[in-house]
Formats: C-alpha cells, sequence, structure tokens
C-alpha cells in the first residue's frame, strides 16, 4: 500500500464494523480516510459522532498522496472516472426544507472544470459524462 505512506502510520487503525474488500478504510486524527478507486486519491470525512456499535462521517474532502487537502469536506460523494482522469463530485444543497443533489466535475489536483451547477448525471464512469442543468442536457467533454 504505497499510496498511504505519507499518512501517519501510528494513527492509522481500521474502522470498526467496515471490512469491505473493496475499499480501504481508516481512522486518522478523527477523520476516516478511504482510497478513491485507482485514482490514487483519499477521501476524507470528520467523524461527528461515534459509539460503541456505530460511526457517524460529515461530509467528504479530497486529499492527494501528501495528505494535501485538494477539496475541502463540502461533498457527499466522489467518483472517479478512470478513462478522462477526472473526479465527478456531489453536493447536496437544502433550500425551503427540499433537499437537491448537484454534480460538478474536477481535475486530478482539485481544479474545477465542471461548476456544481448540474442536477443530474448519466455515464459517470465512460468517455463521456452527460450532465443535465435546467433540463438540458450537457456532454463533458464536448464535442
Amino acid at each position: 500500500m504505497n499510496q498511504a505512506k505519507a499518512l501517519p502510520r501510528a494513527k492509522l487503525k481500521r474502522c470498526p464494523s467496515q471490512t469491505r474488500l473493496r475499499y480501504v478504510q481508516f481512522l486518522v486524527e478523527e477523520k476516516m480516510i478511504e482510497l478513491l478507486g485507482n485514482s490514487g486519491l483519499f477521501t476524507f470525512q470528520k467523524v461527528i459522532k461515534s459509539t460503541p456499535t456505530r460511526i457517524r462521517y460529515g461530509k467528504a474532502g479530497l486529499l492527494d498522496t501528501e495528505g494535501k487537502v485538494l477539496l475541502e469536506n463540502d461533498f457527499d460523494h466522489f467518483g472517479f472516472n478512470s478513462e478522462l482522469n477526472i473526479i465527478v463530485a456531489q453536493q447536496q444543497t437544502v433550500s425551503d426544507s427540499r433537499s437537491t443533489y448537484l454534480y460538478g466535475i474536477f481535475d486530478m489536483k482539485g481544479e474545477q472544470l465542471v461548476p456544481l451547477d448540474y442536477d443530474h448525471v448519466l455515464n459517470e464512469q465512460g468517455a463521456i459524462i452527460n450532465l443535465r442543468k435546467d433540463g438540458l442536457w450537457y456532454e463533458y467533454p464536448a464535442k
């Protein structure tokens, strides 16, 4: 696990009842760190509440292999697209007690390529990603 060597090993411990074979998860200084697919990047979430049987996490952020924060923990989900080498981000917004999700696209350095203005995403893992805004569909990358 070469990618985790920059994280403080002495403080790493496996999350209780979180043994999934597809994912590597650790608690580091009250944050859950998880490898994002085969991107070489990590998502992190702060622990909000912890009981002996359950851990509750907050919003997700993105770290590089050195532990540098690329995106603050303001997001609900990240997806890695290996064909385009980009990150698709999901963020929940609440207005007038109505919850919606917005989607955007970031590069591997955390730079925003497509703003978080789109309300639906299709084909997140393909060579072309479809995003919807105001009832109209757009493609990334544009042809």
